[in-house]
């Protein structure tokens, strides 16, 4: 599995090679015309390849977002325009390239550590600064409810923090100390 992990990229980066050669000889054999979005996936897939002989870190989150491009038919890794769409009253609402869909969600799933780290990347956790502000305010909250309880009841909080917020066991402990 670990070797799958690692590896992802180059088993759908040869899948998408397969398909691509099928779709030349299929385009070749019926006489059609290579389009625009066809060379784009070819330079998508060599580039991809020397990305890897390089060792260039990003090549998974550059194949994702390729995928991601080709999902919605702008790239095409497929010799045909096939595309499955959905509708809603007669208007379509979204197409969407299978090939492309279908490895984006195998890359997703055969490295999902490394979608979570591209995710926290896309969605940065809150800043350590605007934790702290947070917390602050939930225990002056606290502190303003609290006021009023006797000291007993402010030390059962602190001896129960598991029944309650930190930052209410946080207020009652500075409310007992101050």
């Amino acid at each position: 599995m670990n070797w799958i992990k690692k590896n992802c990229d180059l088993i759908i980066v040869g899948i998408l090679t397969i398909v691509s050669m099928i779709g030349l000889y299929r385009k070749y054999d019926y006489g059609v015309s290579i389009e625009v979005r066809n060379y784009l996936a070819y330079f998508v897939i060599v580039s991809l390849v020397i990305f890897r002989l390089l060792k260039f870190k990003k090549g998974k989150t550059v194949l994702g977002i390729a995928l991601l491009i080709g999902t919605f038919n702008l790239i095409q890794f497929t010799h045909s325009s096939f595309t499955f769409s959905f509708s809603l009253g007669g208007l379509t609402v979204l197409k969407f390239q299978p090939v492309s869909f279908f490895a984006l969600i195998g890359l997703i799933v055969m490295d999902i550590d490394g979608t979570r780290k591209f995710l926290r990347f896309l969605f940065p956790e809150k800043s350590e600064e605007i934790v702290i502000e947070e917390n602050t305010v939930l225990i002056e909250s606290f502190k303003d409810k609290y006021e009023s309880y006797p000291k007993g009841k402010l030390q059962e909080i602190i001896d129960n923090p598991e029944s309650y917020q930190k930052s209410a066991v946080e207020a009652a402990r500075q409310l007992i100390e101050g």
